[in-house]
């Protein structure tokens, strides 16, 4: 029922449609912007960290255990919630070309 391809312009929108799209496209902007930013931010702390301390491999062996400690986590949890969806989502009764 849904058909294989959409194809829409600016032309075929309204301009209040408009306008929520120009809103919406800034704000993945200012999204992105910002994830950009806490990378930066957090590359700044980590040479603040070696910088204060002045010992590179101590300082290096802390934030290791410490990142490696969250990827576990958070590769665990995405683990167990990909499992759990799988054995939900038949239950859900959601269409077959939906699931994917």
């Amino acid at each position: 029922m849904i058909p294989p391809r959409l194809e829409f312009n600016e032309s075929s929108l309204s301009p209040e449609d408009l306008s929520h799209l120009t809103q919406v496209r800034q704000a993945i902007a200012y999204t992105q912007l910002a994830y950009k930013v806490l990378i930066g931010v957090i590359l700044l702390l980590i040479l603040g960290i070696v910088l204060i301390n002045r010992e590179v491999r101590g300082a290096t062996r802390e934030l290791g255990i410490i990142f490696t400690t969250y990827g576990a986590f958070e590769y665990l949890g995405i683990f167990i919630f990909k499992n759990l969806t799988e054995r939900q989502l038949p239950q859900l009764n959601i269409p077959p070309s939906l699931q994917a």
